[in-house]
């Protein structure tokens, strides 16, 4: 790519006429400033990403849950990937390996006249992150309900669904936790 701008840069040096910008020498310049080699002060670039391990996953419950008590992590034990083995499926918790910023989702499917809410917990019950209220109280039809939440954390830190209310039903396979390493 830098082969193609140089190249780019070289013909745009010769483009001179009586028609052209004044201004062109100064963007030539300035364009040839940015792609200056930076100074080597030994951060190296990592653009390609080879040294990190590639984090994410996506579960779903096994099975329909309902009547799931106040407070209780929600446990998505059907895992469909889980890229770094950061989820664990017994727990129902997502321990990051490194510090960074991780995106989580969780979709919600609750039948009529059913509820459950949910929130996104960080690393303990009083750290709530951001809630997501599937009820469908006087409804006819199924209710999706979804949320999703940009999250630093630091390393070991875990996120994890944990239910609001008496979790009267949530559906399997439309229902899902899945996050991953920003």
């Amino acid at each position: 790519m830098h082969r193609n701008i140089v190249f780019m840069l070289f013909q745009l040096s010769f483009v001179t006429s009586k028609d052209s910008c004044p201004r062109n020498d100064e963007l030539i310049n300035c364009i040839k400033h940015q792609l200056r080699p930076l100074k080597d002060d030994g951060v190296k670039c990592n653009c390609n990403n080879e040294d990190e391990t590639k984090i994410g996953f996506l579960a779903t419950p096994s099975r329909p849950l309902s009547n799931i008590k106040m407070h209780a992590t929600v446990i998505y034990d059907l895992v469909k990937s889980n890229i770094g083995g950061a989820y664990d499926p017994a727990t129902g918790k997502f321990t990051a390996p490194s510090d960074g910023l991780y995106y989580f989702s969780w979709t919600t499917l609750t039948k009529p006249n059913r509820a459950f809410i949910t929130s996104l917990q960080l690393n303990n019950d009083k750290g709530i992150i951001i809630g997501n209220h599937a009820r469908a109280y006087g409804i006819k039809d199924l209710l999706p309900s979804s949320q999703s939440a940009v999250v630093a954390m630091k390393k070991m830190d875990t996120v994890y669904i944990r239910n609001w209310a008496d979790g009267q039903y949530m559906a399997n396979f439309w229902s899902s936790f899945s996050g991953f390493k920003i």
